[in-house]
């Protein structure tokens, strides 16, 4: 979900597909890191890393924007670069603002059905305390004027 904040059409399309794909009452589920934490983590710091192993560090989080606010005009294109040893696919991401994502899956026709921090962790070194769970139902068919928009 994270390369979907790179701007809005890419978050357009993505929710589109999903709304061609699901029949009425599916379900998808989304995990991303929280822009709002980490947003708030970056005012003190510009990158963050795990626990140590062979002497490098097991993931790291470094911010690659430059914004003051990360209100809704400032919710895509916000990058961060993500290396993690078990997950190489993560590299350039960008800040999912979870209440901006909320918004458009619901100008999509889905539902909220579940929304939660993988780990109530305080340890800055715990990878999963950044990841957000999301499960969301499809309510109904998305108009025609949401797929004009892409």
């Amino acid at each position: 979900l994270g390369h979907m904040f790179a701007e809005k059409n890419l978050l357009r399309i993505f929710l589109q597909n999903m709304n061609d794909s699901l029949e009425k009452e599916g379900k998808f589920a989304v995990i991303f890191l929280d822009g709002n934490k980490l947003f708030e983590t970056f005012k003190d710091i510009d990158e963050l890393r795990g626990i140590e192993l062979e002497g490098e560090p097991k993931w790291t989080i470094e911010k690659e924007y430059d914004v003051q606010s990360f209100a809704v005009k400032n919710a895509f294109g916000q990058k961060i670069n993500v290396t993690h040893r078990d997950l190489d696919l993560l590299r350039n991401q960008y800040l999912v603002q979870p209440d901006v994502f909320i918004q458009y899956c619901e100008e999509y026709e889905f539902k909220l059905e579940h929304n939660f921090m993988l780990s109530d962790s305080d340890k800055e070194t715990d990878f999963k305390r950044y990841l957000r769970c999301q499960i969301w139902t499809k309510k109904d068919n998305s108009s025609d004027e949401l797929r004009k928009k892409l």
